[in-house]
């Protein structure tokens, strides 16, 4: 897919207003870098650098998370579930009085995909959705206060969320395709940090972005704080990438 300046700058400036830089001195980054949550989330927030890349998906270097944290003094990662389930069954825990302020977790969510702890044990919980034709992370719920629940993910990050009966870009999205507050129906965003379009297939591009709405293949619903919440994939959208 094909991202413009425009674009990745609209990301990183919601990125930096809803999650700020102060927790992303130093950054671990154990994705592909041509994956956005890799290359966008983990390294290029303004102000903060990404210190050390990994080779991603080695069992290995998930077992030393631990070492790996304290020897680098890192302060934040974000990676995919696999890693945090192998993490939590495979990485000793830190020890000593600093040991619960010294990284940041937050588990970043796909779709269909629910929230975890820390892996200090902090039980704080950021839910996300990330989907690379939007420059990475797009809509999250911050809120540790809030207790987790399967499929919700909360507001739009510089995004407008609907939920239509419309999954087709061929039909009108107006007032009467728009689902009720709780009615399940397909997920569609509108973003300055939508990509141009995929890499030489306009055919592409065509079936999944209309008058700046991008529709996003999954089935959810808007809750009553006006919140989205996850339920399924739809087998309409198979060419996501990320």
């Amino acid at each position: 897919m094909v991202h413009t300046h425009r674009s990745l700058l609209a990301r990183w400036i919601s990125l930096r207003d809803h999650l700020g830089v102060a927790a992303f001195r130093k950054t671990l980054c154990m994705l592909p870098t041509h994956f956005g949550h890799g290359l966008i989330c983990n390294s290029l927030f303004r102000g903060s650098r990404a210190d050390l890349y990994m080779p991603p998906f080695r069992p290995d270097l998930v077992m030393r998370l631990g070492a790996l944290v304290d020897e680098h003094e890192i302060t934040f990662m974000s990676s995919v579930p696999p890693i945090w389930r192998l993490a939590l069954r495979l990485a000793r825990p830190r020890r000593g009085p600093d040991r619960a302020g010294a990284l940041r977790v937050r588990a970043s969510l796909g779709v269909h995909v629910g929230g975890h702890p820390g892996v200090d044990g902090n039980e704080e919980r950021l839910q996300r959705v990330r989907i690379t034709e939007t420059g990475s992370w797009v809509a999250g719920l911050a809120d540790s206060g809030c207790p987790a629940e399967d499929g919700l993910i909360g507001q739009g990050w510089g995004a407008v969320v609907q939920v239509l009966h419309v999954n087709d870009t061929n039909q009108p999205l107006d007032e009467e395709s728009r689902c009720a507050a709780g009615e399940e129906g397909f997920v569609w965003l509108n973003t300055p940090a939508l990509m141009k379009g995929y890499f030489r297939r306009e055919d592409l591009t065509r079936k999944t972005v209309v008058g700046g709405w991008f529709m996003t293949g999954d089935i959810g619903l808007i809750d009553d704080r006006g919140r989205l919440v996850l339920r399924g994939g739809s087998a309409t959208r198979s060419t996501r990438v990320g």
